[in-house]
């Protein structure tokens, strides 16, 4: 918000327009949700902010110290190191900011530049070192097999970049933030509309080439038309995951044409170049990546980064009456409807029986009660029992962290470790932190294969038994504990 404030500052707005996108920030839905979580989106987006407040500030004469050439170099490269949408929605601004140094110093530039360059390679290096050493790739996993019959790429990057999955992208990110709301009616009205207009361009909605696994863009059999009332079941409008940004997303849009409409707007230093980064930053990620149900949430950015040129659009209608009123109107509206979002939220609601102000620190790690049993049935199960190693087996979505809180209320001090995994970093089982690891019992936490507990699991040669399951979550215990037993050293 104050980034926001010093990009209204610098388009000529005064603090009221500074404080209406603060408002208007603070009431984007999926923000509202994110801000309790642990996703990083809006970290991500005060990084990709601050530089764009180094790429736009006015020029100082004599003011080109240290400080102003490192700070570009700083918040960029920490933004990389957040996130990786980071390399799209800040690419416009990197642009920007190296025409507008060789603008102002010409060849010199290149002094500024490589500073900048080489902050951000400096503080990415060791990560780059690590995921190039594990996987040959600086980047990290950029590609895995979901279903190799079928051809189901689980990779994030489009796998085609034809003109008609760029625009199938935008289609589909734009619905995003209309056909996850309150109304079935609307919800089912976008889909239509959105499969409709994929059909009249030849185009499939579900094309595998540009949609993320085995997602789809419209269930099958209509799962929308019913909203879900029972409070221990998931209301996806009000979810961190899923939930839609549609006032937001038509005031950013109206904001635009206001502002390419109106010639003084278009003159305004830095405002037009400064929309056009935003919108590209969006072009960008619907070209690059796979669309998927959860880009609501990776959008953050773009809302955000909005807010000043909204502002700027706002506060240059005409300062009539009716001006006044409709400014006036969006904020209220904007506010209205985040209320119910920020206190009855589907994770973490203020008000209702599941309040997180009513529960202990432990209890505040399942969203509903029905969630944390098959955690504490297993937590019972060893409570009694001498641990000194557990081994973990799970999916990259698994609770695991809630199941190690439990345990170590009455194990304070035993030790955790993933065991028999599969992607590339079972190549680091060979160092001495992992090769001397025996587990006295291992947690199987496979929530999306709860029905396929296995009966026993093998780990150096030992075997783990299959001795309490409830739900998705599995303990195993060494099949001869007698002959197992002291081996922890």
């Amino acid at each position: 918000m104050v980034a926001s404030a010093f990009l209204c500052r610098r388009f000529g707005l005064n603090r009221t327009a500074a404080l209406c996108s603060a408002l208007f920030i603070a009431t984007i839905p999926m923000g509202i949700l994110e801000a309790s979580s642990t996703y990083v989106d809006y970290i991500l987006t005060f990084w990709i902010m601050s530089f764009a407040c180094f790429t736009l500030q006015p020029e100082e004469p004599g003011r080109a110290d240290a400080v102003s050439r490192l700070l570009p170099g700083l918040t960029l490269g920490l933004a990389i190191l957040t996130k990786a949408t980071a390399y799209l929605y800040a690419l416009p601004f990197v642009m920007l900011y190296a025409i507008l140094q060789f603008r102002k110093q010409r060849f010199v530039a290149i002094i500024p530049l490589a500073v900048c360059a080489a902050l951000a390679l400096l503080l990415n290096a060791s990560f780059y070192a690590r995921c190039y050493e594990m996987c040959g790739n600086p980047l990290g996993i950029t590609e895995t097999i979901v279903d190799r019959e079928k051809n189901i790429n689980g990779g994030h990057v489009n796998e085609t970049f034809a003109p008609k999955a760029i625009l199938s992208n935008l289609i589909r990110n734009t619905a995003t933030h209309f056909h996850v709301t309150p109304s079935v009616t609307v919800n089912l009205a976008v889909e239509k509309a959105v499969v409709r207009l994929h059909e009249f361009f030849g185009m499939d909605v579900n094309d595998r080439r540009t949609t993320w696994s085995t997602t789809m863009f419209r269930a099958p059999g209509d799962a929308n038309k019913r909203v879900l009332k029972d409070p221990g079941e998931r209301r996806n409008y009000r979810s961190d995951e899923g939930i839609s940004n549609p006032f937001h997303f038509l005031m950013i849009v109206l904001s635009m044409v206001i502002i390419l409409g109106r010639k003084s707007l278009r003159e305004r230093p830095g405002l037009v170049l400064y929309t056009l980064c935003c919108v590209v930053g969006f072009l960008l990620f619907s070209a690059y990546l796979k669309w998927q149900p959860f880009h609501s949430r990776l959008h953050t950015p773009l809302f955000v980064l909005s807010a000043p040129f909204v502002a700027v659009a706002l506060f240059n209608v005409k300062d009539n009456r009716l001006g006044i009123l409709g400014r006036a109107l969006s904020m209220i509206v904007l506010t209205g409807m985040a209320v119910p979002i920020l206190l009855f939220s589907c994770e973490r609601p203020l008000l209702g029986e599941h309040s997180m102000l009513s529960k202990q620190r432990n209890e505040r790690y399942f969203w509903f009660p029905h969630r944390k049993e098959p955690y504490t049935k297993a937590q019972q199960f060893l409570k009694d029992r001498k641990l000194s190693a557990v081994g973990l087996v799970g999916g990259d979505a698994d609770w695991v962290y809630s199941m190690m809180v439990l345990l170590r209320e009455d194990h304070p001090d035993v030790r955790f470790m993933d065991v028999n995994v599969t992607d590339h970093s079972k190549s680091k089982y060979d160092l001495k932190r992992f090769r001397d690891f025996f587990p006295d019992a291992i947690i199987s936490l496979r929530r999306s294969n709860k029905s396929k507990i296995e009966s026993e699991i093998v780990y150096k040669g030992r075997v783990f038994q299959l001795s309490s399951k409830e739900g998705h979550i599995g303990v195993f215990l060494p099949a001869n504990e007698q002959e197992q037993k002291g081996v922890n050293p």
